[in-house]
């Protein structure tokens, strides 16, 4: 923590801490996005918060619940967000449902 405090002291715009290294050598790296923040605000430090990398849907999640300013993640994990079955079957419903007005949306 106390890098992440002097990183801002120093003016640092954007502080990101590698959760993925984080959680191979000790806390959890997701539990950092969420201290993180509680520490500039507890000194007044105007230093955003991001998150990097996020690898899974869990983590893009917690990055996002627990206060990331900004979040860096691989296309593959974003596009795992994005393809949910209910999502797929809504899509679906919604194009069939255009297509009988026979409007386009562009």
């Amino acid at each position: 923590m106390l890098f992440f405090a002097d990183t801002a002291k120093a003016g640092a715009g954007h502080v990101p801490p590698f959760t993925r290294r984080e959680d191979d050598v000790g806390p959890e790296g997701v539990q950092l996005i969420a201290d993180i923040p509680r520490l500039y605000v507890h000194y007044g430090f105007a230093t955003r918060n991001r998150a990097a990398p996020a690898r899974t849907v869990n983590e893009i999640a917690g990055t996002a619940l627990d206060g990331a300013d900004v979040m860096t993640a691989p296309p593959d994990a974003l596009l795992t967000v994005a393809d949910h079955p209910l999502t797929r079957a809504g899509l679906k419903i919604r194009t069939r449902d255009r297509v009988k007005t026979g409007k386009s949306v562009v």
